[in-house]
This record gives structure tokens, C-alpha cells and sequence, in this order.
């Protein structure tokens, strides 16, 4: 079993998918994390829908699309980066072998469970753990109660992340009231 397929070979996705076609039908691969692009650059390129249609006739689920690769632009800018948003055309995806429609052992699920973890998706790894049956109840709820405090630097994150849509909202608001 693999726990973790990564694959980043620019553009080759699907060559590697392809080559793994017996690995993945026999849903010997825990997760698939796969770089990938939305718009073909040449004909006949696959992009992320290929991608999805291949794993997901193999049993695998798409749980996330992570879009933090550069961002395109269609000529060269006479201004800073900083002032475009430039526009997506590649990411990752993250597949998972889907428990709702395989049937996965108690190892399976509890390996599946750690990486779930490390993804950042806590409650599909909590539903794992009590699926494998290989985590005491005391443990599990121990997990949870650790998992009940939000940490510092997450919080301090998200309070950041909120500022721009408050400025955004406050000068709206200003803008409404002289008129413009």
C-alpha cells in the first residue's frame, strides 16, 4: 500500500496516473496529490478535469484544490505584481481513496487517518480512526480535547486574512456616505 502518491512532473500528470493505473484500481494508494493545470496549454493537454475523471472512475474522491502556485498573466505588466491578482492556471489537488464507496481494512483506515491528519483535515481523520477500531476510545478523546484549543499563530492567521474584507467593508461604507 501507498500512503501518498505525489506527483509533480509539469504536465506528465496523467502519464504517471496512466502508469499507475494498477496501483490505483486496486485502491493500493491511500491519497493522490497531484499538481495540475485548469486550462490546457496546448491542444490535447490534460488538465485537472482528466485528472479528476481518471481517479474518480478508479474510486478515488477530490477533497481539495490548493491554488497558491504563481499566477498568470497575458503580458507583461508596466505596473508591480502587488496591484493584479493575476489569474489561476495551475494547483494541486489532493484525492483520497473514498471510504463512502471502498471497503477499507482497519490498517488502511488507520494509516489514511495519519495523513488525513497531517492535510490539515482533522474530522475526516477522526472518523477514520474510528473506523480502523485500532485507537482506544481514551485516546481518540484525548485527541479530540487537544484538538478543542485553537492555536495562537492559527488564530493570528485568520485575524489577518479578515483585515483586507474589513477595510473593504469600512471604505464602502465611507464611499456611501460622501456619495461616490
Amino acid at each position: 500500500i501507498v500512503d501518498l502518491l505525489k506527483i509533480d512532473v509539469e504536465g506528465g500528470e496523467m502519464h504517471v496516473l496512466r502508469g499507475a493505473d494498477k496501483l490505483l484500481s486496486e485502491h493500493r494508494a491511500l491519497f493522490v496529490y497531484s499538481e495540475f493545470v485548469l486550462a490546457s496549454v496546448r491542444e490535447n493537454d490534460p488538465n485537472l478535469w482528466h485528472q479528476h475523471k481518471f481517479l474518480h472512475d478508479r474510486g478515488y474522491r477530490l477533497i481539495d484544490l490548493e491554488m497558491n502556485h504563481t499566477r498568470y498573466s497575458r503580458e507583461t505588466m508596466k505596473f508591480p505584481k502587488a496591484n493584479d491578482r493575476g489569474m489561476v492556471i495551475a494547483g494541486d489537488a489532493v484525492f483520497v481513496l473514498d471510504p463512502a464507496v471502498n471497503m477499507l481494512g482497519r490498517e488502511e483506515s488507520q494509516r489514511m487517518a495519519a495523513i488525513a491528519f497531517a492535510f490539515g483535515f482533522s474530522s475526516f481523520a477522526m472518523s477514520l480512526l474510528r473506523d480502523a477500531g485500532l485507537t482506544s476510545e481514551s485516546d481518540i478523546a484525548a485527541i479530540e480535547q487537544a484538538m478543542r484549543h485553537v492555536r495562537f499563530k492559527k488564530r493570528l492567521k485568520d485575524a489577518w486574512q479578515a483585515v483586507p474584507g474589513k477595510v473593504d467593508n469600512f471604505l464602502r461604507g465611507i464611499y456611501r456616505i460622501i456619495g461616490r
